[in-house]
């Protein structure tokens, strides 16, 4: 084996056009979002200097990737993961959970979280057969955890949506909060972040 191909020396090793024309065929990419000017497989791509890293891959399509190697490659495997499941942002995350937690606290709504969960047309995709990922399980009992103490009195606990908030939709990058069924103004945000996003 060539042990260059071992090295982390060299961080921008170009995929072969043959192969990616292959996977391209098959997947029919929109997005490069780890490439060069001389290296861009896709007419819309991200450079160093547009750091694929910070910016949204939802551009409508597939995205392919060859990362940099070396040192940085987990947080390339971090941003595709977070990519392919849409919500980045463990604030977002937590208040799908707060969102579910206020349905609970609210007597138009079932009493329990499988419940409000299982209700028909309100959590499209839900299905108890998936498997809960670690990070989200944490997560979760993070949020029943700051839950229970504001159940208990105790003020600031890290609320990150009011309770007044019962529904939300998503667009694939961020999710949405209201009031109201359908109504336009959504939640802006403005309490504070606990955390680390």
């Amino acid at each position: 084996m060539n042990s260059a191909l071992l090295s982390s020396k060299k961080m921008d090793w170009c995929t072969p056009q043959d192969f990616f024309d292959r996977l391209n065929e098959e997947f029919g990419f929109v997005l490069d979002a780890a490439a060069t000017d001389k290296t861009a497989k896709c007419p819309l791509y991200y450079t160093p200097e547009t750091d694929g890293l910070s910016q949204s891959w939802d551009r409508g399509g597939a995205v392919f990737c060859n990362p940099p190697y070396g040192r940085e490659i987990g947080k390339w495997v971090k941003k595709a993961y977070e990519e392919a499941r849409g919500i980045a942002s463990d604030m977002e995350k937590a208040a799908c959970v707060w969102c579910v937690l206020n349905r609970v606290d609210d007597p138009r709504f079932p009493d329990t979280v499988l419940e409000v969960l299982e209700a028909p047309y309100q959590f499209a995709g839900y299905s108890a057969d998936y498997p809960v990922l670690p990070e989200l399980a944490t997560l979760a009992a993070d949020v029943l955890k700051r839950y229970h103490a504001e159940k208990n009195g105790e003020e600031n606990v890290g609320r990150v949506l009011p309770a007044e908030y019962l529904y939300f939709t998503g667009d694939g990058r961020n999710n949405h909060f209201t009031i109201g069924w359908k109504d336009a103004e959504t939640w802006d945000w403005s309490l504070h972040n606990p955390y680390d996003d």
